[in-house]
């Protein structure tokens, strides 16, 4: 059978071929996209729990400057939330901080936060000076 002359066009395989290879780049685009975006998310929400960590050890510490020597210090946590150092008491704690725990071994005091639902979690230390310590316990 001899082709018309002068007609041209795309073979119903070739449309499909084509239409197929669309389709797996639209996958790959938005795969690539949401994956990008849940990366975004995790890093901004662990930025964010960065910057809690960072004002609440700053309440922390500036709340424990004035250190009188020789003085014991009493360090515990209430509730997992409030944190006590002798007659100082930190219940101002950032939303994106969900637990609080201290341990103590006489001159440093090892404060962690951790945010369960992100699965963060961050730690900073108190050095006791002017010869002043930490016990666990107390109120």
């Amino acid at each position: 059978m001899k082709k018309p002359t002068g007609t041209r066009g795309f073979t119903l395989v070739e449309l499909s071929i084509v239409m197929a290879l669309v389709a797996i780049l639209a996958v790959m685009i938005v795969s690539f996209t949401s994956l990008t975006s849940l990366r975004v998310k995790q890093a901004s929400a662990r930025a964010d729990f960065m910057d809690d960590v960072a004002d609440y050890r700053i309440a922390v510490i500036d709340g424990f400057a004035e250190i009188d020597a020789n003085s014991t210090f009493d360090v515990s946590v209430e509730n997992g939330r409030v944190l006590h150092i002798g007659e100082a008491q930190f219940d101002d704690i950032p939303d994106g901080i969900d637990c609080v725990t201290a341990e103590t071994n006489g001159t440093l005091l090892r404060i962690t936060v951790e945010n369960t639902a992100l699965s963060l979690s961050e730690g900073f230390v108190i050095a006791s000076h002017c010869g002043a310590t930490f016990t666990e316990g107390g109120s």
